[in-house]
């Protein structure tokens, strides 16, 4: 339930980064947008391994 619950946190935050981002600079972006992709899976994983 806590998994559910923080993987869709993660998907809002993302949701709300993705829609919030400009349209100019698109490899900068997709490049951050990776790198908190990336991040966040690293957080979820430990967040349940530690439950």
């Amino acid at each position: 339930m806590r998994r559910a619950e923080l993987l869709r946190f993660t998907g809002d935050m993302f949701q709300q980064k993705t829609h919030a981002r400009p349209l100019l600079d698109d490899s900068m972006t997709s490049k951050s947008d990776l790198i908190l992709v990336a991040s966040m899976a690293v957080i979820a994983a430990i967040w349940w391994l530690l439950l």
